[in-house]
């Protein structure tokens, strides 16, 4: 049962997960002293499964550990949390998987498709070279570019570019 008061009415709808998180959950729920039905997922050993265990705590003793044995160079004090891997998924999701927003959006449970892009999802450094590259492949196979664009100088007196 959810007691804490939630930011938007879409944060008490139901949550879809794929079959294998699923499995990943009951086997947790096999595997953990507090696995019965009413029992938080994460719950606190302190408070006997009254509660459930305190964010900072599970990223401390279980999040960062996992995420620095996988590679992610995490400087000591460096901020990292559960709130990173919801940016770290709206990111994957439109710029890896090209997965449509409106899905995005729904996954991470935004009630505006702006917040998820404008705030949310970032794209890679390779993919904006890649774009980058793509224009500039367009640009120099057109018959005579490639003479225009070497003629294309800065002028010294203003600083901006002229054809020379």
């Amino acid at each position: 049962m959810i007691s804490e008061k939630l930011k938007t009415k879409k944060s008490r709808s139901a949550v879809p997960i794929a079959a294998e998180l699923a499995r990943v959950l009951r086997d947790w729920r096999k595997a953990t002293a507090y696995g019965k039905p009413t029992d938080r997922v994460f719950a606190s050993a302190k408070t006997h499964r009254r509660t459930p265990r305190v964010g900072n705590m599970l990223v401390a003793d279980h999040l960062r550990p996992a995420v620095i044995k996988a590679g992610v160079n995490l400087k000591p004090g460096q901020r990292f949390g559960f709130h990173n891997l919801r940016h770290s998924l709206s990111s994957l999701l439109i710029t890896g998987q090209k997965s449509d927003v409106r899905t995005t959006q729904d996954t991470l449970r935004h009630s505006n498709s702006a917040t998820t892009i404008e705030l949310y999802t970032q794209s890679p450094v390779a993919q904006r070279i890649a774009a980058q590259e793509s224009v500039l492949k367009a640009i120099l196979k057109q018959p005579g570019t490639r003479a225009r664009v070497r003629a294309i100088r800065n002028d010294p007196k203003t600083g901006w570019r002229k054809a020379g």
